[in-house]
């Protein structure tokens, strides 16, 4: 229905047919082999059907195969085992004569998968001359490669049927905080033969999940072992483990975590750059020095349990009306950073109800610790 592409105004045709019998998940075989014939008609093969000069069937049945089912092709890998196999050669001369189906359709499949994974400059340049219809030019393209790339062909079809099993690969945080939703991905994972078919998740708190990026909630901090099994089109499994550290709300690892067996402070100074443990009592009021001499500073809570507020002044302790920043989140997690500030001393309020707390100050950084 395509007439001909090569003259102006041509107008191209498609038609695709409802099959009334097939159920209704069923997909349109039309928009799969048959629709990569007229894509590949319309741009690769110059004319009509009957202007080649040459044998271009292997391609043609071959390109709309390997498009159509990628590296997922059973019957194809069945030929090589049974050992009806055929050269490049061969191949190359294909015909719908006798309608072997083997011949045209997996070995085609074939020849093109081969082509395009070890040698795809090679079929660009090979498309550059049937789009020219420079047919003669084309068959001598693919009998150069019948010559050079027989014993390369023949390697990699037994590697193709010695089937290797996947590789698991788990893409994800290794931190997380409870109740934060962490996302898993096995998006990397590959097979070499095949695809992956299937992946099952087990999160390591009783959960899993068969989705290939699902993301995940933890209720209680801890250590926890996320594992990834995955299942290639030939059975072969592969499984890889991952590692993720949760914490409560408000948790910091770049702060103490052992706050509860550590010495604590109630009161005084903080130096610059150095965590200290607070004492179990409602307020705590902590003095900087010199911070003035510091272009950017930050102060950052964290760990314990309970639910803390953080006040900041430059000018005498803070409080409602005389604060120059303040941090009041859910749990112990709080961050303030300033600039340019006038007076020597910096006044820290710490209040509400918390345990096993920790906090730093930290100089000429323009973030908090995370």
């Amino acid at each position: 229905l395509e007439g001909d592409p090569s003259q102006p105004g041509n107008i191209p045709n498609f038609i695709a047919y409802e099959a009334s019998y097939a159920s209704a998940d069923h997909f349109v075989w039309n928009l799969e082999h048959e629709y990569v014939h007229y894509l590949d008609g319309r741009f690769d093969l110059y004319g009509g059907f009957s202007h080649p000069t040459e044998k271009i069937v292997w391609w043609s049945e071959g390109i709309a195969e390997y498009v159509a089912q990628e590296n997922d092709n059973q019957a194809a890998l069945e030929t090589i085992l049974d050992g009806s196999t055929y050269t490049l050669s061969e191949i190359f001369e294909t015909t719908y004569d006798g309608f072997d189906v083997d011949r045209i359709y997996r070995w085609g499949y074939l020849a093109v998968r081969f082509m395009f994974e070890n040698h795809k400059d090679d079929v660009n340049q090979m498309l550059v001359e049937t789009r020219q219809g420079n047919w003669s030019n084309y068959k001598a393209t693919i009998t150069q490669w019948a010559n050079l790339y027989q014993s390369e062909f023949e390697q990699w079809q037994q590697a193709l049927v010695s089937n290797g099993a996947p590789n698991a690969v788990i893409t994800a945080n290794n931190k997380g905080k409870v109740g934060e939703s962490i996302t898993f991905s096995s998006e990397n994972s590959t097979d070499p033969n095949g695809k992956i078919v299937s992946v099952l998740w087990d999160f390591g708190d009783g959960s899993t999940s068969t989705q290939t990026k699902p993301t995940h909630q933890y209720g209680s901090e801890g250590e926890y072992s996320v594992s990834l099994s995955v299942t290639d089109s030939e059975g072969l499994t592969a499984t890889a483990t991952h590692s993720v550290v949760i914490s409560t709300l408000g948790g910091n690892d770049t702060l103490p975590q052992d706050c509860a067996v550590q010495s604590k402070v109630s009161g005084g100074r903080l130096t610059a750059g150095e965590p200290v443990c607070w004492a179990n009592q409602q307020t705590i009021w902590l003095s900087v020095p010199a911070v003035n001499e510091s272009s950017n500073l930050a102060i950052t809570t964290g760990n314990g349990t309970g639910n803390l507020k953080l006040e900041y002044s430059n000018s005498g302790w803070p409080d409602d009306t005389n604060r120059h920043g303040w941090s009041d989140n859910i749990g112990n997690g709080e961050c303030i950073t300033l600039s340019n500030q006038s007076n020597y001393w910096g006044y820290v309020k710490v209040s509400g109800d918390f345990e096993n707390a920790a906090i730093v100050v930290d100089f000429d950084v323009q973030k908090c610790r995370q």
